[in-house]
């Protein structure tokens, strides 16, 4: 899969889709592989005699379905039952270890690939 096709998605997972893209290393495109979209009460990835079907419950739930389009190509589909209602990371931003503005760009990309739905700075006043 080196493309994919999201017209048929609503605006709001087409710009998700167009942000998390690169960072899966596939393109968008209309001779693409057609990804759907539905709301469920959990998350779903099959393949279908038209391309991938995603059913999710949250928008960081449908990030971590695309995530996993190459499995369910592949055949192994996905069926999981949300068991938390948020999931956050907190990244260190005081002293040395402070990221750069691209940098926790792409790790928030990347935490919405695993299904995180927020981030959070941790930093500290020092004299």
């Amino acid at each position: 899969m080196n493309s994919i096709n999201i017209k048929k998605l609503d605006k709001r997972l087409q710009e998700a889709a167009e942000i998390l893209a690169p960072e899966l290393g596939i393109a968008i495109s209309d001779d693409g592989l057609v990804v759907n979209a539905h709301e469920s009460d959990r998350l779903t990835v099959k393949k279908t005699d038209g391309g991938v079907e995603i059913g999710y419950s949250s928008l960081s739930e449908f990030c971590r379905g695309l995530s996993r389009i190459p499995s369910a190509l592949e055949g192994e589909a996905v069926d999981e039952k949300r068991w938390m209602n948020s999931l956050c990371y907190m990244a260190d931003a005081s002293r040395n270890a402070v990221p750069s503005v691209e940098g926790t760009k792409k790790i928030m990309r990347l935490l919405a690939l695993m299904g995180y739905d927020s981030m959070m700075l941790y930093t500290e006043d020092t004299y």
